[in-house]
């Protein structure tokens, strides 16, 4: 693969994920990820390839005085280690600035924040993908499956095992993610679906809620809550209103009229 001028495409496709519902989630979690506290020594590579890769202008170095010791974020000593796992199939500096734009930019930071967490936290499988023009992708493995499974060849680094390995050399606590045989495994054990689950499904497939949440109080016990927004007359609202037994309702008025109405309701199942 070669470096060239043309420029490249850095996309996200990370599903439908609790984070992307609460930003400050991410706003308090990205401040943990950047914060730098980690040496050199903690990094995959010597004093003299850091410096290479500084000069090369591949590193974040905001230092005010450049004899001060260096010091790296956490994201920082894993976007590192992507590199040093290139290095292995050939890749070259040149070609890195496309990796630290993903990383580091003010348009794409927020999302590799998201992907970061979400494979760390949510033991979710998350995967970057670089094709020969050098372009970017993260995924959702299930997403990869349904973008690129007619690709005929990628460049597929598995994020979770990085950020298995730059745990085990900072001594940070990480959890087991679902991989490919484990989830297919998870999808045939739980091909038969019980009463329960099926009534979970159909909430879910019922388009007149915007949002659904799912909580499992017990073993056999689900909490699941639906968000439906409507415009009804003040009539049909206080028919719903005697009808619901769990139910939360917000109201908008503008200028005197009702011009929102969004309608919670709570399923015991």
């Amino acid at each position: 693969m070669k470096g060239n001028n043309k420029k490249i495409k850095i996309t996200f496709k990370l599903g439908e994920n609790v984070f992307l519902r609460d930003k400050d989630v991410i706003d308090k979690a990205s401040k943990y990820l950047n914060f730098k506290r980690f040496k050199v020594s903690d990094t995959p590579f010597t004093y003299r390839q850091i410096n290479s890769l500084d000069a090369n202008k591949l590193l974040l170095d905001n230092r005010k005085n450049k004899m001060d010791w260096r010091r790296f974020s956490f994201k920082e000593i894993f976007y590192l280690s992507i590199i040093k796992e290139l290095r292995r199939y050939g890749f070259n500096d040149g070609q890195f600035l496309s990796l630290k734009k993903a990383f580091f930019s003010k348009e794409h930071e927020y999302f590799s924040d998201l992907a970061l967490l979400m494979a760390w936290l949510r033991d979710i499988k998350i995967i970057m993908t670089i094709d020969a023009e050098m372009n970017l992708s993260f995924y959702l493995f299930i997403a990869f499956n349904n973008f690129e499974r007619k690709t005929s060849s990628l460049i597929y680094v598995n994020l979770n095992e990085v950020i298995n390995s730059v745990c085990n050399k900072l001594n940070i606590k990480t959890n087991e993610y679902i991989d490919d045989t484990k989830l297919n495994s998870a999808l045939l054990h739980n091909s038969d679906t019980n009463d329960k689950e099926k009534k979970i499904l159909e909430i879910i497939r019922n388009k007149d809620y915007r949002t659904i949440s799912i909580s499992k109080n017990s073993d056999t016990e689900f909490l699941v809550k639906g968000e439906k927004v409507k415009m009804i007359r003040e009539k049909e609202l206080i028919e719903m209103i005697r009808e619901k037994d769990f139910a939360q309702f917000d109201i908008v008025k503008r200028d005197g009229k009702i011009v929102k109405i969004s309608i919670g309701e709570n399923f015991k199942i």
